[in-house]
């Protein structure tokens, strides 16, 4: 039973890794510039979303400003 738990326990953190190197890396999204945390993950979204009160909308228009996409989005 114990090496069941071992092997689902590395599977997690081998697709896990995949999944961070892929969206970094490879995705086609990855040539934008922006927040590494926010490319790899959903923890960014959920900070603002859940911790901060539903202010991710907001983040992503200082995003836009800050990295310079503001003007495609107008």
């Amino acid at each position: 039973m114990l090496h069941v738990l071992i092997v689902l326990c590395l599977g997690v953190l081998l697709w896990t890794a995949a999944t961070v190197i892929h969206r970094l890396y490879f995705s086609p999204l990855s040539k934008f510039p922006g927040p590494k945390l926010a490319a790899a993950t959903l923890w960014y979204e959920f900070y603002f979303n859940i911790i901060r009160g539903g202010k991710f909308m907001w983040e992503i228009e200082r995003m836009h400003k800050k990295y310079g996409l503001y003007s495609q989005i107008r």
